[in-house]
Parts: structure tokens; sequence; C-alpha cells
């Protein structure tokens, strides 16, 4: 008897995306399996960012097809659709500095809401209850009224992964979450993330550059060199000497 298939959160084949004639990724392959940790490795410039990016639906590749549980990723309506199943958290932190921590927070129910709900939210707070548990979990309450621009960087990180929360996708990618914190910052929000993550069984992808994050954190690594897959193993397996070989 044959066993079920499941279909994994996402399967990247033969991908090649180009800026202008020179590949930035090349011919990559490989797929995620649902609630996965998987760490991306690599030097500046090869191309881990612009991976992230065609797995979050932003870019289309020149060759290739990247799939999000069985389906091409650009067949996901843009915006409220394709939020329902993916959820981004950026270096930037991409949280509106002058509006509240909550209405930053609650901008995770877009991928849900219409316009006029959306518009009416920054008023009447709609959903209020759901976004102050989310800044629970975050060690963020009592801070719901103040203004994002107010807060430390550690902190606005935690408003992104609080309004993650809210917006409650299958799958979590994350683009150097702490690259600009200081290291006891980026250790907190690590834990807050994967703390989420492990809670609520999502799969998740980060770019990262830190060894240490990467055995503590995750349970496989990508290496991409020179526009490449250079490696593709299950963390235990990360010598010190294949990672700085990575950095060569």
């Amino acid at each position: 008897m044959n066993a079920t298939q499941v279909t994994p959160p996402y399967k990247v084949e033969s991908v090649t995306k180009r800026g202008g004639n020179i590949p930035i990724i090349e011919d990559i392959s490989f797929k995620i399996n649902e609630g996965e940790k998987v760490a991306v490795l690599g030097s500046s410039g090869v191309g881990k960012t612009t991976l992230l990016r065609l797995m979050a639906g932003e870019l289309s590749p020149d060759n290739g097809v990247v799939s999000i549980y069985g389906n091409d990723s650009l067949s996901f309506k843009q915006g409220r659709g394709l939020s329902r199943v993916v959820g981004l958290i950026n270096q930037q932190y991409d949280l509106v500095e002058e509006l509240s921590v909550i209405n930053n927070v609650l901008a995770g129910n877009l991928g849900r809401w219409g316009i006029v709900k959306s518009l009416s939210s920054l008023l009447l707070h709609h959903e209020s209850d759901i976004a102050l548990r989310a800044l629970a979990t975050v060690d963020l309450s009592g801070k719901e009224n103040i203004k994002v621009s107010k807060l430390s960087g550690g902190e606005k990180q935690r408003v992104a992964i609080a309004r993650l929360i809210v917006q409650n996708p299958s799958i979590v990618l994350a683009d150097e979450p702490v690259s600009a914190l200081d290291p006891a910052r980026a250790e907190e929000v690590m834990d807050f993330m994967l703390g989420y993550v492990d809670s609520s069984e999502k799969t998740l992808v980060t770019v990262l550059h830190s060894l240490d994050f990467t055995r503590r954190y995750f349970d496989r690594v990508i290496g991409l060199r020179q526009g490449g897959l250079y490696f593709d193993l299950p963390t235990a397996s990360l010598t010190e000497g294949i990672f700085r070989d990575l950095y060569i």
C-alpha cells in the first residue's frame, strides 16, 4: 500500500533568475517539507534575498517553477490571496513609523479584510483583542498605543512578529531578521520568532549569516554560492569547515 502523498509547502524546480543578462541565481532545485525550519546561508550578493522574493511570489523566475502547496507561486492572487499562505519578516521591519503599535499589528489582518474594514480599523481597531494577545506573546503589553517611531530596533522587530501572529500564515519567510540588532536583542528576537513557529507548527525559511543561530534554531541549512546551490544539509552535518568554505 502506498503511503499518502503530502504536498510540500515549497518545491523549487530548476529556477534561474537574472539581473539583465547576468544570473543572480541559476538552476536551483529543492523542496521544503511541512514544519521544517530551514536556514539559507551565503555571502552578500549570492542571491539569498532574490530566492526568498521568488518564494514569496514577489518575483517571477526567468526559468523554472516555484510551487507553493503544489500551485505555481504566480497563480496566487497577489496581496490578499498570497498573504493568507505566506508571511514575511524583513530586516527593515516594514512598519509604518508614525502609526501606533496596535495599528501596525492589525495590518496582519489585511489578507482577510476588505479595503473598507482595513481603513476603518485605523480608528476603530477591529479585533484589537487578537492584536493585544499577539503583543503579549512578544512581551510588548502596554505599548500598543505608542508610535512605532519611539521603539528600539528589537522592539520594532517584535511588533513585526506580532503582526505575523495576527496574519497567521502557513509559511514564514524571514530575510535577515536580526542582522541590524545587537547580539542580545538578536537572540531575543530569534527566541520570540522560533517560539511562535514551533508552537503553531509553521514552516520557516530564514536568511542568516550566523553559524551559531543556524545550529541553535534550525534543523536544515541551504548554502548558496555564486548563484548556485552549494549544499543542502541537516544542520547537524554543518561543520565549521563547510561554513568557512561557503564564504571563500
